[in-house]
Parts: C-alpha cells; sequence; structure tokens
C-alpha cells in the first residue's frame, strides 16, 4: 500500500479534541494515509505503555478501536460504550454524529473505565465479547435504526426530485 503523510489539519483535530489523552500519557506512534485504499482514508495510532488506541477513517467514516500493545486485537469502541452508557441514548448519538468532537467527549466520560477493562483485558474479555454482540445485533435489527434509514432514503429521494 502506498502511504503518504497525513495532513496536519487532521493531526491538529486529533491533539485538540483528543487532548485529554495526551495528558493521560498517550502519543502519537504512528499516522499515515493509504492512497491505495481511500484517498480520504487516515490513520492514527496513539500509545500509552500496554495500550493503543487507533482513529481510523475510511470511505467517510471514523472509527475508534482500543487495544494492548501487541495490537493484534483491536476491538471497536462501540462495544464498550454501549455497555457503559444508556444503550437508546447511544444509538441515538450515533446517528446524530460523526463528528470526532462528540466522539472524544464521550470517551473522555469513561477512559478510566475503558482504559482499566483493557489493562485486565482476559478478565474483562467475555463482557466486552458480549457487548459487542449486544451491540452488532441491536444496530443491525434495531427498528429506529431502519426507520431512521428509510426517513434519509424518502427525504433524499425528494430533494433529488426537486433538483432533478
Amino acid at each position: 500500500m502506498n502511504e503518504l503523510p497525513i495532513p496536519q489539519c487532521i493531526l491538529d483535530a486529533v491533539r485538540q479534541n483528543f487532548g485529554f489523552m495526551f495528558d493521560r500519557g498517550y502519543e502519537i506512534v504512528s499516522s499515515h494515509s493509504g492512497a491505495d485504499r481511500d484517498i480520504n482514508g487516515w490513520e492514527i495510532e496513539l500509545q500509552k505503555q500496554d495500550l493503543l488506541f487507533l482513529i481510523n477513517k475510511e470511505r467517510g467514516v471514523t472509527n475508534y478501536y482500543f487495544s494492548l500493545s501487541s495490537g493484534s486485537n483491536y476491538r471497536n469502541i462501540n462495544g464498550i460504550l454501549y455497555l457503559l452508557t444508556d444503550k437508546k441514548r447511544y444509538f441515538a448519538f450515533m446517528q446524530s454524529t460523526y463528528d470526532m468532537r462528540k466522539y472524544a467527549e464521550l470517551i473522555h466520560r469513561y477512559i478510566d473505565t475503558i482504559e482499566s477493562y483493557y489493562k485486565e483485558y482476559s478478565k474483562h474479555t467475555k463482557d466486552l465479547n458480549a457487548a459487542e454482540k449486544e451491540f452488532n445485533n441491536a444496530s443491525i435489527f434495531s427498528p429506529k435504526s431502519l426507520l431512521y434509514v428509510l426517513i434519509s432514503c424518502i427525504i433524499l429521494y425528494f430533494v433529488f426530485r426537486l433538483i432533478f
């Protein structure tokens, strides 16, 4: 894969929004943009001792992952945030934003718990697996999610009809 440097504005946005992580001892250990994958795709990896935090943007969607420093078992943060927050509110939050700042605020609110889950990964593996499974099942079959998609499609249909 052809790797390119990440634009400074993205690095600045990560430093600004996730400043609390830098205050906790995280450092950027890698950052690159992959021209072969997605012209707008990029990846930034932060590390603090034995924890890794990955921010990955691909095809217009930004995802957030945690792992132990081996990096072999990155887990999307959605499962643990779903576990820690009011589940219905988390879906409403996800459907309303892809804003890095809002995700950073939510992660900041639960960072102590998130770090403890990953530091004691083997102790919490079952909980993390269950949370991810519940999150995935709920997000795929959630009537509100399907309704949201349906309403969005109807709105787009009428907008395009008006334009064309």
